[in-house]
This record gives structure tokens, C-alpha cells and sequence, in this order.
């Protein structure tokens, strides 16, 4: 039974519309075309993707809700901080941080964030 929900979540528009952002932004890194627009292509299925989301988030009972606002807010705060940290490194010369990094790292914080709150939960 673990396997077929576990299975599900794949399956799922919150899971499928990033990968296929990430999909388009790797072909678009070995294709690379002339056009630049086309560069903004994956920002189509991030589109879905937050909606897929807010519509997963509207569904969630009243403690899901909470544990993924909550999670979100630490990840936010996190990511705050780690703005200051990059601007702070910059200004100082000491390294050249990506700020297109910051997406990512902030994904990260959340997913962390929402294991440990709901852990609290339990």
C-alpha cells in the first residue's frame, strides 16, 4: 500500500510542472538558441506549477495548512538571511555568490523546514 501513494506523489501536477521546467531548462542549455526569449520558456510550466500549488494548499486540511505556512515563513526568514550573508560577501570582496542560486537554496530551506515542523506535529 506505501508504495501506491508513495507512487502517486509523482504522478501529481505539484511534481510534474517543475520537472518539466527543469526539463526545458536543460534543453534549453544544450540547445541553446539565438533567440532569448526562448530563455524564458520554463517560466511557462513554473506558472502551472504555482498554481498546481496553491490549489494542493487550498486542499489541505487545517493542520497541513498550518505546518506548510509555517514552513514557508522559516524558509522565507532563511532565505532573508542568506540574502544578507551573499550581499555581505559581495560587498566585501571576499566571494562573487549567484544570486540566480537563491531559488533554489530557498526550495531547499522550504522542503528542510516542512520536514522538521511536521515532525513537531506528530
Amino acid at each position: 500500500m506505501a508504495d501506491a501513494s508513495y507512487g502517486s506523489r509523482f504522478a501529481r501536477p505539484v511534481f510534474l510542472w517543475p520537472m518539466a521546467a527543469l526539463l526545458t531548462d536543460v534543453m534549453l542549455q544544450v540547445w541553446s538558441p539565438r533567440a532569448k526569449w526562448l530563455a524564458l520558456l520554463p517560466l511557462v510550466p513554473m506558472f502551472f506549477f504555482i498554481a498546481a500549488l496553491v490549489g494542493t494548499i487550498r486542499r489541505m486540511d487545517e493542520l497541513q495548512q498550518r505546518i506548510c505556512q509555517e514552513s514557508a515563513f522559516v524558509a522565507f526568514v532563511l532565505t532573508q538571511v542568506l540574502v544578507l550573508v551573499f550581499f555581505g560577501l559581495e560587498r566585501a570582496a571576499l566571494a562573487r555568490p549567484h544570486w540566480n542560486d537563491l531559488g533554489e537554496c530557498m526550495l531547499i530551506l522550504w522542503a528542510c523546514s516542512y520536514v522538521l515542523i511536521a515532525r513537531r506535529y506528530k
